[in-house]
C-alpha cells in the first residue's frame, strides 16, 4: 500500500511538471467583432476577410450581423495584433464594394454600414 501511495505521489509530479506553463495558460484568442450593418433599401451580402458571398451572409434592410474575427493561438505567438481587415458587400455572386481597415486585435469593436454604394465605418 505504501508503494502505491508513493507511485500516486510521483505520478502526480511528474504529470503537473510536465506540463509547459503555455500549456496550462495558453494566451487568450485576440479578437475584434465585428458589426455589419444593411441600411440600403435591398438586400445585400456582406462578410469580412477569410469569408466569401455566401446565403449565410446576406441581410435584408436594415438587418444586422455581428462576426467575431480572430487569429489562432498559433498565430499569436507571433505577437502580431495589427493587421488589415477587408469588408464586402455583393449581390447575385459579385463583391459591389469593399473596404479595408487597419485594426487592432484585442477585444476591440468596430462597425460598418452599407448604404447601396459605398461602405462607410460607425
Amino acid at each position: 500500500m505504501k508503494k502505491l501511495g508513493t507511485f500516486i505521489v510521483l505520478l502526480v509530479f511528474f504529470a503537473n511538471t510536465g506540463c509547459s506553463e503555455e500549456y496550462r495558460n495558453p494566451p487568450p484568442t485576440k479578437y475584434v467583432e465585428v458589426t455589419l450593418k444593411n441600411v440600403a433599401s435591398e438586400a445585400v451580402h456582406m462578410w469580412i476577410t477569410g469569408d466569401q458571398i455566401n446565403p449565410n451572409n446576406k441581410l435584408q434592410p436594415g438587418e444586422t450581423t455581428r462576426i467575431l474575427y480572430h487569429k489562432s493561438d498559433e498565430l499569436l505567438k507571433e505577437e502580431i495584433f495589427e493587421e488589415s481587415l477587408t469588408i464586402y458587400a455583393g449581390r447575385n455572386g459579385s463583391t459591389l464594394t469593399s473596404r479595408t481597415e487597419k485594426v487592432s486585435l484585442g477585444h476591440d469593436k468596430m462597425s460598418f454600414a452599407f448604404n447601396g454604394r459605398s461602405i462607410s465605418k460607425n
